[in-house]
């Protein structure tokens, strides 16, 4: 599984350098987090091939990534939002987008690219490496795949079941996020079993119901803080023009369109959807629906246990 893995992140990489291809990023992040999670949860099975400096490298990696994924995503938003504003107001969507697109660090990204390649080249030759007398032995002392697996998808159902009851409104961006978290390392322990059952795969399915639904209301909680603090910078960049023009004839100066009035419409167009998210959660998500759900899932653990 964890080559599998790695050979699966590796082949995302190259699609990193195709401008075109506007999910190589979001895929070489996924990859990178499957690979993370399972690393991370199967480590004490892998008889030391695995190290801590591995995961922190891994980590770092994905979260060099994080400031390109994050303006490719809020871009995608904008250009929905921006056909329900009147036209006079649209300028300030494309202004908001110059100022997000501009956060985008492609040398990052390939930077990113170039410390998981070392780091691929570095790990693989350890997971080919065949298994040694003292390693059968201690693997065949250990527990099995099967009763490791029902442990480690029991202890992570029961914290994305803690963390999506702490979710109580939509201002819960914190909580909401950590359930998403717990949601992605929950889906990524389930993907390798769905083959065996329909129920496993209905179980994954209403996981990325669940993913989709916390991961475009972490998107927006972001694109608000986005919005306000582009609207506190202009504020501060209009004092210091105002200031350094001061002196200068009124001929040369230029009003520039304000972006403000457009701003506060998204705003508010953003916590609409923010809202509207929140009740839907709410709908799929209510206690009867979140109990039968987890109750087939600790079922489905213990029998695999």
């Amino acid at each position: 599984m964890a080559r599998r893995l790695l050979r699966a992140a590796a082949r995302t990489c190259p699609r990193l350098h195709v401008r075109k291809d506007r999910d190589a990023l979001h895929d070489f992040r996924v990859s990178l987090r499957r690979l993370r999670t399972a690393l991370r949860f199967y480590r004490p099975f892998l008889a030391g091939r695995v190290q801590k400096a591995d995961l922190r490298a891994l980590k770092r990696i994905a979260s060099s990534t994080g400031a390109g994924r994050d303006a490719e995503v809020q871009i995608a938003h904008l250009k929905a939002f921006e056909t329900a504003l009147a036209a006079s107001r649209r300028h300030a969507v494309a202004w908001l987008r110059s100022r997000i697109a501009s956060q985008a660090d492609p040398v990052g990204i390939m930077e990113a690219k170039r410390a998981f390649l070392s780091l691929e080249t570095r790990l693989r030759p350890s997971l080919m490496k065949r298994p040694t007398l003292a390693e059968s032995a201690q693997e065949s002392r250990g527990p099995s795949f099967g009763r490791a697996t029902g442990d480690m998808l029991l202890s992570a159902a029961s914290r994305l079941q803690r963390d999506l009851a702490a979710v109580r409104s939509a201002h819960d961006s914190k909580r909401a996020h950590r359930a998403r978290i717990s949601g992605k390392r929950l889906r990524y322990l389930l993907e390798p079993l769905t083959g065996r059952s329909s129920a496993w795969s209905r179980a994954l399915k209403q996981l990325k119901g669940l993913q989709d639904v916390l991961g475009e209301l972490h998107d927006m909680h972001v694109l608000s803080q986005q919005i306000a603090s582009a609207a506190e910078q202009h504020a501060v960049e209009i004092v210091r023009r105002r200031l350094a023009a001061a002196a200068a004839p009124r001929a040369l100066r230029r009003r520039a369109k304000d972006p403000v009035p457009g701003l506060v419409l998204l705003a508010r167009r953003v916590r609409r959807r923010e809202l509207a998210l929140f009740r839907g959660l709410g709908r799929s998500w209510g206690e009867v629906r979140k109990a039968r759900f987890f109750g087939s899932l600790f079922s489905l653990a213990e029998g695999i246990r």
